[in-house]
């Protein structure tokens, strides 16, 4: 395989594990390749500025469901499930803070 062979390998593969959802222990589980690998890649395509996703780079989807409580007598509860975790959020609430915990609660579930 060629350098460009496997270059355009891995792009595929980048992009497909950053439009999967998935995080990267288990996207590498799935494909049968080491995380390292992939955390190399990742590194290595960005630095080299070869786009791999129309994904902004910030950006990670997560398999989550949510609900909403609307009671008049107390404030707003969402509620994001995430695997086995329960994230319930009240009407002020830090946007990046929320992004961390939802990141990292992907990343264990």
């Amino acid at each position: 395989m060629t350098h460009e062979e496997r270059e355009q390998m891995w792009t595929q593969r980048v992009t497909d594990y950053q439009t999967s959802g998935l995080s990267k222990k288990a996207w590498s589980k799935r494909n049968g390749i080491s995380r390292g690998s992939l955390s190399n890649w990742l590194n290595k395509l960005s630095t080299q500025g070869i786009p791999t996703s129309a994904t902004p780079k910030n950006f990670h989807f997560v398999n989550a469901i949510v609900s909403i409580d609307r009671n008049e007598k107390t404030e707003s509860t969402i509620t994001i499930q995430i695997g086995n975790a329960e994230i319930k959020i009240g009407d002020e609430f830090n946007k990046d803070t929320l992004r961390s915990v939802v990141q990292i609660v992907n990343d264990i579930c």
